[in-house]
């Protein structure tokens, strides 16, 4: 009887052992999932999702470790605590994201009517500006600059629209800075005829 007890107490103590051994699977599939939802906007903050992927590697790396362990020596307390952490950088990392994403949207849409008024006060610049000999290849080349630029405007209409406003951005702010720069160029030859 003494013994059969001890020997059930024994199965059950290993049977514990093995139960609390167990790999935390429903971890593993909560941090990646963290992780998938913060890639959609990793390239509005690429630190932040680049430090999350690092800490699901390390609890992965952590996790094979235990995994290549005899059964009675495992211990998964140490990966359960780095896939909590590596969750939680994914989940900041998406947070950080949104706010990024939300502010580069606010800079998009101001740069976009800025470089709508940049192409606007350029076409007007041309209009006026000085003509005289050799003067007409240059303002063509000037109108057709401006042609190009309401064009790339336009795509990056096209691509704030559609959500893309790191793109929407770069090229309304490329817009603004060469429509200006036209403009300024014909303000120059304006300056420089008046001195003559």
């Amino acid at each position: 009887m003494f013994k059969l007890s001890s020997y059930s107490l024994m199965v059950a103590l290993v049977l514990g052992f093995v139960a609390c051994a167990q790999a935390p699977d429903q971890d593993v599939t909560s941090a990646k999932a963290a992780l998938e939802e913060a890639r959609s906007i990793e390239k509005y903050a690429p630190e932040s999702f680049k430090q999350a992927q690092d800490a699901l590697n390390a609890a992965l790396a952590e996790l094979e470790t235990q995994n290549g362990k005899f059964a009675l020596f495992r211990s998964y307390d140490q990966t359960k605590d780095l896939l909590g952490k590596a969750r939680d950088a994914a989940m900041a990392a998406k947070t950080a994201g949104e706010a990024q994403r939300e502010e580069v949207k606010r800079s998009a849409e101001a740069l976009m009517t800025e470089a709508q008024a940049a192409i606007e006060t350029a076409t007007k610049a041309i209009a006026t500006a000085p003509r005289g000999k050799g003067t007409e290849a240059d303002i063509a080349a000037m109108r057709t600059d401006v042609e190009t630029l309401g064009t790339t405007l336009a795509e990056a209409q096209s691509a704030f629209a559609s959500g893309d406003y790191l793109t929407a951005q770069s090229r309304a702010d490329s817009v603004k800075n060469q429509a200006s720069s036209i403009s300024a160029d014909i303000e120059q030859a304006k300056a420089k005829k008046a001195r003559r």
